[in-house]
């Protein structure tokens, strides 16, 4: 018996009930194209709004992000974005999404990062950066 309510436990802990990139897509970049392929990138934009090209990411990643976010935007012409989704402890998420913000504004670049949580189901849940002028 305790056998079997150990099992039960470890699946309702799995990560197969954790959101999937297509998941995160559908729930921030509403109303928007998503998966667009950028030729000069090789690579796909999470979702490309008509001000943004966006990367969506875990939040302990941002610096990866950060570099695909440029080059989606330097590609299109389009305002870098980065949605962070929270991927550990809140006070971890929150100083990436600071850190994320504070590179854009060091190098000068205008971007916006928005900051989520698993729980958000759309962009307007999430806490919006905006970093320099368009």
């Amino acid at each position: 018996m305790v056998r079997l309510l150990c099992l039960f436990a470890l699946l309702l802990a799995s990560p197969a009930s954790a959101q999937t990139s297509r998941d995160y897509q559908t729930y921030f970049c509403a109303g928007w194209q998503t998966r667009v392929y950028i030729p000069e990138a090789r690579d796909l934009a999470d979702c490309v709004s008509p001000t943004h090209a966006i990367e969506i990411a875990p939040s302990g990643d941002f610096v990866n992000a950060i570099g695909r976010a440029v080059t989606y935007a330097a590609s299109t012409g389009l305002k870098p974005g980065l949605i962070l989704v929270c991927d550990s402890d809140q006070g971890n998420c929150r100083r990436y999404w600071s850190d994320a913000a504070s590179i854009f504004q060091r190098v000068g670049v205008p971007a916006t990062v928005w900051g989520c949580y698993p729980i958000d189901r759309a962009l307007d849940a999430c806490q919006r950066t905006e970093i320099g002028k368009d």
